[in-house]
């Protein structure tokens, strides 16, 4: 069996490779001689360990290089071995928050069944943009949504001092929404298990509603393998915008028909483009402007679907011609700004 090294005069015991080494003390080296000290057979005793001496400088230098192998750690060729303690480990991967930035306290509610919610506008989101808890999974019932990692925190009083951590764990995602009452906001459930500590004191007396108090919000989505993962925005691909003048006619006649200036130039053209028979069995204008305009579109087109107008043949070409020409038509009438 090795011997065991010493440190400070007392014995280090083996280390498993997975045990971070231990360094060891080495013996001071005498100067060479001709004839080298023979290497002892016998342990050192414990007493003369633990005061520090050993009986020759060899048997020490064997001690410690023998405790050193014993120690040393694998070679880090595969991934499931340590690396060497003199290499750093790789840094973390820097993952996005879903929303990091102030927020409104809105309103929280703790009850037995339900555990205690948060709500919470999100008033440094960006109005232009989607709402960024959009694609992720909401649940009323606990434990249901998708889980998530949050900071919640009061502003800093003065400029250079941090803000004070009200709570710090995990959540889950009970609802979002985006109104014209409340703006862009959402709802997450506290965990109230051993990784969380929900808990009602923290919020009492803290203003709610329009007015309500001013919160610094940071949160994570977790994944299933327990890794942090990048917002929805990042994880889609960006599809890249067509233009309309590239699109196929189908698509062109689906977009025009929604669109409001579109559908009233089709009530007051309708039946100058279709005659009056043919605008009489329409859908009235009142009721579904969009089956009016798509009526209109199809009779003037002469086909019976707006699918139609991207179908090859001679039918398609014509009908695609009836659609170039109604659109210059609504150009005149109304020109491009």
């Amino acid at each position: 069996m090795s011997q065991p090294g010493f440190i400070q005069g007392k014995p280090v015991p083996f280390r498993p490779p997975f045990v971070r080494r231990v360094p060891v003390m080495a013996a001071r080296v005498p100067p060479p001689s001709a004839d080298p000290p023979a290497m002892p057979t016998a342990t050192p005793p414990v007493t003369e360990c633990l005061q520090g001496q050993l009986p020759d400088a060899a048997a020490g230098q064997a001690a410690a290089a023998a405790v050193v192998q014993a120690a040393a750690l694998p070679s880090a060729t595969s991934p499931d071995q340590a690396p060497a303690p003199d290499q750093a480990p790789a840094p973390a991967p820097q993952v996005t928050p879903v929303y990091r930035g102030n927020t409104r306290f809105l309103k929280w509610v703790d009850s037995d069944s339900g555990g205690m919610s948060v709500k919470l506008r999100l008033t440094e989101a960006d109005r232009d943009e989607r709402h960024p808890f959009r694609s992720l999974h909401w649940s009323a019932r606990p434990g249901e949504g998708h889980r998530l990692k949050i900071v919640l925190s009061l502003p800093a009083a003065e400029p250079g001092q941090k803000p004070a951590v009200l709570w710090r764990g995990e959540a889950t995602l009970a609802w979002w929404a985006d109104d014209c009452a409340n703006g862009m906001h959402v709802t997450v459930k506290l965990d109230d298990g051993p990784d969380g500590a929900a808990d009602g004191n923290l919020f009492k007396g803290m203003a709610t509603g329009a007015k309500g108090e001013a919160l610094r919000f940071a949160c994570w989505a977790v994944a299933d393998d327990e890794t942090l993962q990048p917002p929805p925005a990042q994880q889609r691909p960006q599809r890249q915008k067509v233009p309309f003048g590239q699109m196929d006619a189908t698509r062109q006649a689906a977009i025009k028909c929604a669109d409001e200036a579109f559908r009233m130039w089709c009530a007051g053209e309708a039946c100058g483009l279709i005659g009056k028979e043919a605008a009489a069995e329409l859908p009235a204008f009142a009721v579904d402007p969009a089956a009016f305009a798509a009526g209109v579109v199809r009779a003037y087109c002469g086909v019976a679907s707006r699918s139609e107008l991207r179908q090859p043949g001679p039918g398609g070409d014509a009908a695609r011609a009836r659609w170039a020409e109604m659109l210059a038509r609504h150009r005149v009438f109304r020109p491009a700004r």
